[in-house]
């Protein structure tokens, strides 16, 4: 045996079912040196005798050990792990197969790569008959390339998201030293069991320490089967969600976890390029196959993260005091009186958030009396009216109040916390708008909640699906009282008829989107409504549309042909480079599946060079046909140049730019565009496009999303309905795409055509249509109009260099983009401010600081922060001072655990960006469109330094892209000194639950000494040196990680807890003398003090290693790490117990008076961020 590359195959046996499959998946191993360890604890000798028959066919040693009494799993597997004498140890339970390349392929990633410290793969399931089963959302693995994921990022995600995708145990790899550590508490956290995931229980610990590879073949299968302890989980729904909040409680106490508003990123690389790790977000992944909810990312979890304190209240109610002359509101609830309980609802959500006055009130209108149990007021009234009389009577409640504003709630609904307040804020903005309308929550037949963000005023939408678009508005009375009120002969649908009449008389462009969910009520049935059709043709026929007509294309949903007179001619203009396979299909697909007859075709050569296409060309030109014309573009390849050219040798009334990669689909193409490119409030007409495989290609472009502009819904089912069903209906986008795009001719050369200079390549469509948008027109993007869509055939590849100056004309155009439309991104109109900016769109932003401010007014600075997760002392360096300064409104901020992009930085506005680590290669393109684009100081935090800092390529780049460096201590300052001109030293400081804390002295017998064991840079080899000496002395009290060989000397072992709860825990381990021994505390070591100030300031002496600190301010005794004069001091120190007293007592007013975070150390924070 070569010890080095010897593995131990351990069997944590108990169930001989399937253990002789398992036994001889061990056998098959392709590995060169393995050895079985059978640690047996059957309740009988099943096992044994398997083990002896198959003994002889082995080509390892095996090595069994039967359990004289039940261990059960965690003791046996530990067991396993004692017995075991190879270097790595290969777990395979009893039921369970390994693929014959499996031990081989996990060393091969183990061994030489110290960084790993767990190796596991994809796995697939069996049945019990050893059948494979489908995957599922566990065991489908989301990368095509074998992974290293960050060891210290994925524990967080798992102390979030408690999703076993590393694998049971039979699937890992490790190393015996860094498991025997454990002991028998191997699957224990933070001094608890941990049942059902007491495999993620290992894995964390593992992790650490260091990386997970993870290869993406399958090298194991899991066997599902009715003999496992695990099946009672399978068939006993939520079993286990008690042990999985243990499990993320633990890792929060041990300080190993962030919060999702924090951190939900993980850092992955490819083996391939095993030190380029970028970020990546998992949860999509399992959010598309698992509940929301089961990950914290739920309506209501987001609802709950958006929290107003009692003096941010106070704030929001003296400015609705003080701004409400003009704007005061009338709550006008339509009783159910079939469900008289509704009401009481309703009224009670309007009482629980919002105080009834001169500015707020509220009638009931109900066609029953009055209840008894009701108490009315002035601001309270119940009016009672005849059933079939409901609109008559609600005009009349508006003619006789004297309200500025009013809204229509029926009973049932449920006004959220904030909506109400937020109205009632805006209001006093809107002196000439007409309506304001908000989004919704929709309460959900099968139970909980969805959000419908809706889009700014979208009149397409509005007529395609009124149910999404027209209830729940807030109306400015006496407009509304000027157009007539309500119209009684269309009850159902009185809301959407008076917003198309007032778009009729006031425009569109004052009705005010308010985004900030208003109210829950119940979610958009599908079910017909003939008023809404009433309401909609006398609409059209008031625009002068007599011959419309409206389709039902669904309940609710509408399509309206209008069926203008006009036929004018449409030239289409097919730009074309050889292909001749995609070309010849599209231009026949359109003369044979266009119904419409009144149209050219301009195929626009850019230099084709291929003979088959040359010849084809050449055949279309010779039969000089009107409907078909080539026109010859021999200059380089600009697409923007080649359609303007085009353009200008059209015949036709209305261009259509389409792509030669697409094909029509359907006849009536062209009639649908012209339905809508007729209309003269209309500018741009876009399709609904597929891939050839029937996905999703395009259906519409958001602006600002990851990039520029995004499609979104890309690759969706084709029959899905998308968010709110906007792939099913007509509505308004800022841009549609190119591939297929109908515009005037006269307005396409009133805005300039595309951009030949900016954007000859990239972003063209998308600047021609937010040109035209600005012009005052309408983008309509509509499904009726469909068409195939390969996208992108037509860009070769071509050599490196011309790939590169492909890069660089794509960065140069997108800049471009940035620079002329970065408003426009941060803020589409057919979005919503609470939808994410990053993803595949319309996805709601679970980070709510990115999207949600507490005082939308803006009375004070922002400050964003990209915050680093550190797991250390320095973790919390700048979000502490950060939120307690929002708290005390000293000034509003933002967190972000990624760099946010530069279209989200837009929509924030911050005064300044605080970025709590250098740069990485990754994020410099990102940092200089900031530095470009926004005007906010961009300052660097440290609190540590690069190794070489002087010499790091990449810190001497991130110091030339920040305004200001801030450093915690001098010593940092000095070390930087002459590297940049704004060098400014801050110290970390204790947030006020440290300033009364209570600790007790002399409770033992003995002297108690201790530290916190959850420092990285603990000495622990020092502590091992004075702790066997002085446990006879001195109580050691620990709280948190204490190694297996320092724990026999421990007197007071103490659970790690969250730090909500750090300040007490941390006094009642009464010490009378605290340690802090550390390695070596180099510049690239967390520099904070803030450990020496929490044993400060409950009174506690300290003891620490001379480079633990270097302000001499600090009362401390200072020692070097040589254990004997550690050893002589603590006992000196212990022996004088009033002398440590009073050194206890004298740190302690040190920090009291000088590091707590009082109104004198925030300015100092606030000034180093916004001075």
């Amino acid at each position: 045996m070569n010890s080095r590359r010897l593995v131990s195959i351990a069997i944590p046996a108990y169930k001989p079912d399937f253990f002789e499959a398992a036994l001889h998946s061990a056998f098959s191993q392709t590995h060169d040196d393995i050895e079985i360890v059978i640690c047996d604890d059957c309740k009988d000798d099943a096992m044994y005798r398997i083990v002896e028959r198959l003994r002889p066919d082995s080509p390892w040693p095996i090595r069994y050990f039967r359990n004289e009494t039940a261990l059960g799993e965690t003791k046996n597997v530990a067991r396993c792990i004692r017995e075991a004498r190879g270097e790595y140890i290969k777990f395979l339970y009893d039921d369970d197969l390994l693929h014959p390349e499996c031990v081989s392929s996990l060393f091969e990633l183990l061994d030489g790569h110290p960084d790993i410290t767990l190796a596991s793969s994809r796995r697939r399931w069996v049945n019990e008959q050893g059948e494979a089963q489908p995957d599922n959302w566990a065991t489908t693995f989301p990368f095509a390339h074998d992974v290293i994921f960050s060891g210290v990022e994925l524990v967080s995600f798992l102390g979030q998201f408690p999703i076993n995708f590393v694998g049971e145990p039979s699937c890992v790899m490790v190393r015996r030293s860094d498991v025997a550590a454990f002991g028998d508490d191997l699957m224990a956290l933070n001094g608890t069991s941990i049942t059902w995931v007491g495999d993620l229980a290992i894995y964390v610990k593992l992790l650490r320490k260091g990386n997970l590879a993870m290869r993406a073949a399958p090298l194991s299968y899991f066997r599902v089967s009715s003999v496992q302890y695990s099946a009672d989980g399978r068939n006993t729904p939520n079993l286990g969600d008690q042990a999985q909040r243990v499990f993320c409680q633990r890792l929060t106490e041990l300080g190993w976890t962030q919060s999702l508003d924090q951190y939900r990123l993980l850092k992955m690389a490819t083996l391939e390029s095993r030190d380029t790790f970028m970020e990546v977000d998992l949860l999509p992944y399992f959010t598309n196959s698992l509940p929301p909810e089961r990950f914290g990312l739920g309506v209501t979890n987001w609802l709950s993260r958006r929290t107003i304190n009692p003096h941010q209240k106070r704030l929001i109610e003296d400015r609705i005091q003080h701004t409400s002359a003009g704007s005061s509101l009338l709550l006008v609830i339509i009783d159910d009186a079939r469900h008289p309980q509704k009401i009481d609802v309703t009224l009670h959500s309007i009482m629980a958030h919002q105080t009834l006055s001169a500015g707020l009130k509220v009638v009931v209108l109900s066609s029953r009396h009055h209840p008894a149990t009701l108490a009315g007021s002035v601001h309270l009234q119940w009016h009672t009216h005849a059933p079939e009389l409901e609109v008559q009577a609600l005009n009349h409640c508006l003619e006789r109040h004297d309200c500025d504003w009013f809204m229509i709630a029926e009973a049932g609904v449920s006004f959220s916390e904030h909506g109400m307040s937020r109205v009632r804020l805006k209001l006093p903005e809107l002196p000439r708008s007409p309506a304001l309308f908000a989004d919704e929550l929709y309460r959900l037949s099968e139970g909980g909640h969805d959000l419908a963000m809706r889009p700014d005023f979208n009149l397409d939408y509005l007529l395609s699906y009124p149910a999404a678009m027209s209830r729940h508005w807030v109306f400015h009375r006496q407009t509304i009282i000027g157009i007539g009120g309500f119209n009684p002969e269309v009850a159902q649908a009185m809301e959407l008829d008076l917003i198309l009449r007032l778009v009729e008389s006031e425009g569109a462009a004052e009705l005010y989107h308010l985004a900030e969910p208003l109210l829950v009520c119940d979610a958009v049935e599908g079910q017909r409504c003939d008023a809404q059709g009433r309401a909609l043709a006398r609409h059209l026929q008031t625009r002068g549309y007599a011959d419309s007509q409206i389709f039902e294309t669904g309940a609710g949903q509408y399509q309206i042909r209008y069926n203008h007179a006009e036929r004018p001619l449409v030239s289409i203009l097919i730009p074309t480079k050889d292909q001749l396979g995609i070309l010849s299909r599209c231009v026949e697909s359109v003369l044979e599946k266009t119904a419409y007859s009144d149209y050219e075709i301009i195929i626009i050569d850019n230099n084709s060079e291929e003979p088959d296409a040359l010849e084809w060309l050449a055949g279309v030109e010779s039969m000089q046909s009107e409907k078909v014309r080539v026109l010859r573009h021999p200059f380089p390849f600009n697409y923007s140049e080649i359609n303007n050219t085009a353009a200008r040798h059209a015949r036709g009334e209305y261009l259509v730019l389409l792509n030669n990669d697409t094909a029509v689909l359907h006849e009536d193409w062209l009639d649908n565009l012209l339905n809508h490119a007729l209309r003269p409030e209309v500018g741009i007409v876009g399709a609904k496009l597929y891939y050839p495989d029937g996905a999703i290609q395009h259906a519409g472009v958001v602006m600002g999303i990851d990039a520029p502009a995004l499609h979104v819904f890309l690759g969706a089912p084709q029959n899905s309905p998308g968010y709110m069903q906007r792939l099913l209906v007509d509505q308004d986008y800022s841009v549609v795409t190119a591939a297929c795009l109908m515009i005037r001719k006269s307005l396409y050369e009133q805005v300039g055509g595309l951009d030949e200079v900016n954007f000859k390549v990239s972003f063209n469509d998308v600047d021609l249509c937010l040109k035209v948008r600005e012009s005052g027109y309408l983008v309509v993007w509509t499904p009726h109009v469909q068409l195939l869509h390969e996208s992108s055939v037509s860009q070769v590849q071509t050599d490196k260099t011309a790939h590169e100056r492909k890069v660089a004309r794509f960065r140069s155009e997108q800049l471009a983009m940035y620079r002329k439309w970065l408003p426009v991104m941060a803020h589409d109109p057919a979005y919503n401010p609470n939808l994410a900016l990053t993803g595949n769109g319309f996805e709601v932003e679970s980070n709510v600081d990115l999207t949600w401010r507490v005082l939308p007014w803006r009375p004070q600075s922002l400050v964003l922060v990209h915050r680093t997760p550190r797991w250390n002392d320095g973790d919390t360096r700048i979000t502490t001072p950060l939120n307690v300064m929002r708290e005390q409104t000293l000034l509003d901020g933002a967190i972000s655990a990624r760099l946010p992009n530069i279209a989200e930085i837009e929509r924030l506005r911050p005064e300044a960006i605080v970025f709590q680590r250098p740069f990485t290669q990754e994020d410099l393109n990102g940092v200089d469109l900031i530095q470009q684009l926004s005007p906010a100081t961009r300052i660097l935090d440290l609190d540590r330094l690069p190794r070489d800092h002087r010499n790091d390529p990449l810190f001497l780049r991130t110091l030339e892209r920040v305004d200001r460096v801030v450093v915690g201590t001098a010593r940092l300052g000095q070390a930087l000194e002459g590297m940049h001109s704004d060098i400014r030293v801050v110290a970390d400081y204790l947030p006020a639950p440290w300033r009364h804390v209570q600790a007790e002295r002399r409770r033992g017998k003995k002297m108690r000494v201790g530290w916190r064991g959850d420092h990285d840079g603990l000495d622990l080899e020092l502590l091992a040196q004075i702790m066997p000496v002085l446990a006879d002395e001195v109580d050691f009290v620990v709280m948190g990680g204490c190694p297996m060989p320092l724990r026999p000397f421990v007197r007071d072992q103490r659970l790690q807890v969250e730090a909500s709860r750090r300040p007490d825990a941390v006094a009642a381990m009464n010490l009378d003398l605290a340690l802090l021994p550390l390695r070596n505390n180099a510049l690239e070591d967390c520099q904070s003090v803030l450990r020496l100030l929490e044993y400060g300031a409950c009174g506690f002496p300290v003891i620490c290693s001379t480079q633990a600190c270097d302000n001499e301010t600090l009362p401390v005794t200072r020692l070097n790490n040589v254990a004997q004069t550690w050893i002589d001091t603590i006992r000196e120190q212990i022996a004088n117990v009033r002398t440590l007293e009073q050194q206890g007592d004298a740190l302690q007013r040190e920090v009291q008076t000088r590091w707590m975070l009082d109104e004198g150390n925030l300015q100092i924070w606030r000034d180093a961020w916004l001075g």
